[in-house]
């Protein structure tokens, strides 16, 4: 996805029908909380990463019983949720949404970073309970660098 803003709509549209194709219900409360993630992340890389960054990786990956979503960016730092806003409202609520949305689905995230220090991944993985069905693992890139 371009780390542009309109790249978060792209990201979300295309999100929306890999997890159709893969049989999630999109009124599901943890199938709408990661595509809201998704949307995060990709708009965090276009606020964060641009400048060193063109280019963000969108994977989303589907295993047994759990949904995992990663944005990869190669900007090297690695952001960490504030526990409030900026004081002059200009953001700083993004990753704690994305924390507060993954705790509540009973997730968990971490931002690991490139071997090579040069960049980093969010990665966030959401637990499947919808019916008690379990897939098989399937994944798709959403964009690549």
């Amino acid at each position: 996805m371009p780390t542009k803003s309109e790249g978060a709509a792209a990201a979300r549209r295309v999100a929306r029908e890999v997890f159709v194709d893969w049989g999630l219900d999109l009124d599901e409360t943890m199938v709408d909380s990661a595509i809201v993630i998704i949307s995060e992340l990709v708009t965090n890389t276009a606020k964060h990463a641009a400048l060193l960054c063109r280019q963000a990786e969108v994977t989303l990956a589907l295993e047994y019983d759990c949904l995992s979503v990663a944005v990869h960016d190669r900007h090297p730092h690695r952001p960490k949720a504030l526990l409030s806003p900026h004081p002059d409202d200009s953001g700083g609520w993004g990753l704690q949404l994305v924390r507060d949305l993954t705790a509540e689905v009973g997730g968990r995230t971490e931002v690991p970073a490139d071997e090579d220090g040069g960049g980093k991944t969010v990665r966030v993985e959401l637990p499947l309970r919808a019916n008690n069905r379990y897939w098989e693992y399937e994944e798709s890139a959403v964009g690549a660098a």
